[in-house]
């Protein structure tokens, strides 16, 4: 869904540190134009975000970047790793730093060695 996507950029934001924490984002209407998109589709994204704890919105104010909202951790990967997205089991959303019920990143590295990193906080890169 083009909403998704909205709301994909709009995370890389945050996750590369362009949008800190307590940022104001741009209007409704600023964004459509930024993204070539409507601002129903904008709005969607918003309220994803929302949802995520990602941002928060108040009415009659700027919608800005939460105080929670943290730069992405980024993962190198190579050749071998295996990474699988789901929901944490028992402790791991605690040791990954996520929050309960927050889909978790599961890197497989060869030779047995597995992390669990917190999906909304985390960009992949990949390296040869």
């Amino acid at each position: 869904m083009l909403y998704q996507q909205v709301a994909s950029a709009l995370r890389f934001q945050v996750a590369s540190g362009a949008l800190g924490p307590g940022s104001d984002l741009p209007g409704e209407m600023d964004l459509a134009s930024e993204f070539s998109v409507s601002r129903y589709t904008v709005r969607e994204a918003l309220r994803l975000l929302e949802t995520e704890g990602v941002i928060e919105r108040r009415s009659g104010k700027r919608t800005r970047i939460a105080a929670g909202a943290r730069g992405a951790v980024p993962v190198m990967v190579g050749p071998g790793v295996r990474i699988t997205a789901r929901l944490p089991l028992a402790g791991e959303a605690s040791q990954a730093g996520a929050r309960p019920g927050e889909p978790v990143l599961i890197a497989e590295y060869p030779g047995g060695d597995t992390i669990v990193y917190p999906a909304h906080q985390t960009v992949i890169v990949t390296v040869s």
